[in-house]
């Protein structure tokens, strides 16, 4: 069997589209399936487009009251009743050969643990020509994933995102999301998904990229900005400082001189190269400039709780 899991929280409007996109899956004979969804404590109507479904889907959804997206991933792993957990997002559509082809993939490749697919951009009204520009740079930001051919994973940096990416079920009992990483209410920190496959990738279990399987990802109008894009991006620089708090001999504030004038570039080229639209690069520039802040901000925030822990 395998289980689509999906977590949401406060997209009504968006996962009545997943949902949908479900009905028209193409299932191969023989295979049994069910969806997981769950409802990490939505004000919105979420819980009323859930029940419409129940009817069209093989479909079960719980609450999860611990707020935050690895508390609910956890919970859907546990709540799964597959041998195989088939993530997607609230926000995606999904292509009707997506079940069978992770099925298909699972059986082609019974070594590999885990599989990830392609993440496509499904802009909102017409996206700025700076963001499209710039997407080789930031469009991981929005949720983008290439993957050209079918290949190992592990061949380049890139991990699958847990909005397109299938995962053995006894790896998730054995190695939790790890709940200090992921997003909440009012938090854009991402990671979660990439410190459980690094983990399993560790443990030498075998993953691969499945070129055929893409998913749409949703980018509303206000995801299309470079407040939001810096937040993001911001939020990955929080996830390095957590995983890797380094240090070195020069230092201001317990951070190494290297980190402060990497952001400080960054940021100079950032502002001065955007105050041209047309020109190139300043993309990039906001990417690394952003993430180094952020990187910055959660070692600031490590340093100030390990004094305070020395004091207690």
């Amino acid at each position: 069997m395998i289980t689509i899991a999906v977590c949401t929280w406060n997209r009504a409007r968006y996962i009545e589209k997943t949902l949908q996109s479900f009905t028209r899956l193409q299932v191969p004979p023989g295979l049994e399936w069910e969806v997981v969804v769950v409802n990490n404590n939505s004000p919105d109507d979420t819980s009323s487009v859930l029940d419409s479904f129940v009817s069209k889907l093989p479909l079960r959804h719980v609450v999860e009251t611990n707020q935050g997206i690895a508390y609910a991933r956890n919970r859907a792993a546990r709540e799964a009743r597959g041998e195989i957990v088939l993530w997607t997002d609230d926000d995606v559509q999904v292509k009707p050969n997506w079940l069978a082809g992770y099925a298909r993939a699972f059986l082609e490749y019974p070594d590999c643990g885990f599989f990830g697919g392609p993440v496509e951009l499904d802009f909102e009204g017409t996206p700025p020509s700076w963001l499209v520009a710039g997407l080789d740079s930031i469009g991981g930001a929005l949720g983008q994933v290439r993957v050209e051919r079918d290949r190992a994973i592990g061949e380049t940096s890139q991990l699958p995102f847990n909005c397109n990416m299938a995962v053995l079920r006894k790896f998730h009992l054995e190695v939790p999301y790890d709940t200090r990483y992921g997003r909440r209410a009012g938090a854009l920190v991402s990671g979660e998904e990439t410190v459980f496959l690094r983990e399993l990738l560790d443990r030498g279990v075998k993953g691969r990229w499945l070129a055929d399987v893409p998913v749409l990802h949703a980018v509303p109008v206000q995801r299309q900005t470079i407040l939001h894009l810096r937040r993001a991006l911001t939020g990955v620089g929080h996830e390095l400082g957590m995983r890797f708090p380094v240090r070195s001999k020069l230092e201001f504030r317990g951070i190494p001189l290297w980190l402060w004038r990497h952001a400080i570039t960054f940021e100079a080229r950032f502002r001065i190269r955007s105050l041209r639209r047309a020109s190139r690069g300043w993309q990039s520039d906001l990417a690394d400039a952003a993430i180094s802040w952020g990187r910055i901000q959660r070692m600031l925030q490590l340093r100030r709780q390990s004094g305070s822990s020395a004091t207690s």
